[in-house]
């Protein structure tokens, strides 16, 4: 087997299977290094994690989520001249072709950039349209020393999902600043595809559908876009690109089988096998449960030997909030987390980003699709499920636990519905004191609750209290669903909820985020 050195702020394996510089002044000694470096080195494995490590820019890869990757061979000649642009939009195989290039020892960025090894990453397309904006030399260059931009983009969570598009945006100064680039230009077999493939991702879909772009008419946080307007959006900017760029431009149609062998062949000088076609930056690893909370918090299900996960809930899921905002949705998230199980409030998430469980919800309803809870995440809790309209013209409320219960039974027939009231007095002043909520009711057009009715104590009393009993008649008509309904002002609750869902008692309360799953509990 080989031996480890680490002198002079070099680390390597007497294979000369890889060797990397430390930071300036950093002492280190083979006692230092992790068990698994060799290992690592013989594999030819990039994550070395070394303490007060330091990789030169351009000597390093930036994932989509932030991660910096130390190229398998730090010797690679740099190709700083001759860099490769990918101009394709989000959606269209760009993080193959960032796993393409990784793989054959390129410094690679997919939409998060960094300019120092040790620097906070930020978003590409951020960088650009800031130098941009502010007429900075190379607007590439001063975004990380990267020999491949797979992909420019990047989708901004923050109220509301949108993105932002360099290549569509300020495709006329990234090509004049980089006339000696290799630009190129992924694409999906077809538009349609390309389309049906966003819509079925809706934190995609839902920053499409409100960002604002050449050739993509912004909407409004209700609209979105239709299969036919993302179509005209892709066949604007491909023949845009290939317009501009011409002969200059190598087009990749990633769903080809014989992508890699065309890739191989195109940038023979890159040195890049076909076999590396495929492979993605970031390990592929199993997709960890988490809970997400009102604010956008997410917060993963780990388990281990002295926390293991926990059994199955007595009662079956999904378990669905059906009642109002209001009546302690939020400690129904804690208390379900805190026992362990997947939960969302408010918010959405699949594998990245954040979105409103009931814009994802109302989409799925518009567009026809099931069941109405598809790619909105993946939870055995949804405590709250409708969603406040407040960036819309007038600002109203979307509650599917009064306006699609039948959508609800027809697509989990045997959920289980969790109903929290309180007294209606008491909703009533909380409702009338939490920011705008009061107006979104009076300006919904709500099952029971016409526009411009609930203005008084009695309207609002009225609606609640038949909302109740309405969830009340829906269970006795299909009683595949099981019925949990407490009165949040119960001192008994949390022995009440402990008896039903086998979660303990104590768990109730537990509304803090950063308390979730607490083994001591």
């Amino acid at each position: 087997s080989a031996d480890v050195t680490v002198s002079d702020g070099t680390v390597s394996a007497d294979d000369g299977s890889q060797s990397f510089n430390a930071s300036e002044g950093v002492t280190a000694s083979a006692d230092d290094a992790p068990r698994d470096v060799l290992s690592n080195l013989k594999k030819g494995h990039s994550r070395l994690n070394i303490i007060d490590t330091y990789v030169p820019p351009g000597k390093f890869s930036t994932a989509t989520n932030g991660e910096r990757i130390p190229l398998m061979n730090l010797t690679k000649p740099s190709l700083k001249k001759k860099r490769i642009v990918n101009l394709g939009l989000l959606g269209t195989g760009s993080s193959l072709l960032a796993g393409y290039f990784f793989c054959g020892g390129f410094s690679v960025s997919h939409s998060q950039c960094a300019t120092k090894w040790s620097g906070k990453p930020f978003n590409c397309g951020e960088c650009i349209r800031n130098n941009f904006d502010k007429r900075n030399g190379d607007i590439l260059g001063q975004c990380g020393m990267y020999q491949i931009h797979a992909q420019l983009g990047f989708i901004k969570s923050n109220f509301n999902n949108t993105m932002y598009l360099p290549q569509v945006v300020n495709l006329l100064p990234v090509s004049k600043q980089n006339r000696k680039a290799n630009f190129v230009l992924t694409i999906r077999k077809s538009p349609q595809m390309w389309a049906r493939d966003v819509m079925d991702n809706y934190l995609l879909y839902d920053a499409y559908s409100h960002a604002e772009m050449r050739g993509l008419t912004k909407l409004s946080s209700n609209e979105y876009n239709t299969e036919q307007d993302l179509v005209d959006f892709y066949k604007h900017h491909t023949k845009r690109v290939k317009r501009l760029f011409g002969d200059r431009l190598t087009i990749i149609n990633t769903d080809s089988p014989t992508v890699g062998e065309f890739l191989e062949e195109k940038f023979e000088r890159f040195g890049v096998k076909a076999s590396c076609w495929g492979g993605r930056m970031q390990d592929e690893v199993p997709e960890t449960k988490f809970s997400i909370s009102s604010g956008g918090i997410r917060v993963p299900l780990l388990f281990d030997e002295e926390n293991p996960p926990p059994p199955k809930l007595k009662l079956p899921t999904p378990v669905i909030s059906v009642g109002f905002p209001k009546t302690a949705t939020t400690s129904m998230f804690g208390f379900f987390h805190c026992g362990g199980y997947a939960s969302s409030h408010y918010r959405c998430s699949q594998k990245k980003g954040r979105f409103h469980c009931g814009d994802c919800i109302q989409n799925n309803i518009q567009m026809g699709r099931k069941p109405i809870f598809k790619n909105c995440g993946n939870f055995d809790v949804w405590a709250e499920i409708n969603v406040s309209k407040k960036f819309d013209p007038i600002q109203t409320i979307f509650l599917p636990q009064v306006e699609h219960l039948d959508l609800i039974h027809r697509d989990y027939p045997n959920a289980t519905l969790f109903l929290t009231h309180r007294d209606p007095d008491d909703w009533i002043n909380s409702v009338m004191n939490w920011h705008e909520l009061h107006n979104y009711f009076i300006n919904s057009n709500i099952t029971s609750l016409p526009a411009g009715v609930g203005k008084t104590k009695e309207e609002l009393r009225a609606f609640f209290v038949g909302h109740n009993e309405r969830i009340r008649q829906f269970a006795r008509k299909y009683p595949s669903h099981a019925l949990v309904e407490v009165d949040i002002g119960d001192k008994n609750i949390g022995k009440l909820l402990e008896h039903a869902f086998g979660i303990t008692k104590k768990c109730w309360g537990q509304s803090n985020v950063g308390s979730y799953h607490n083994k001591k509990l």
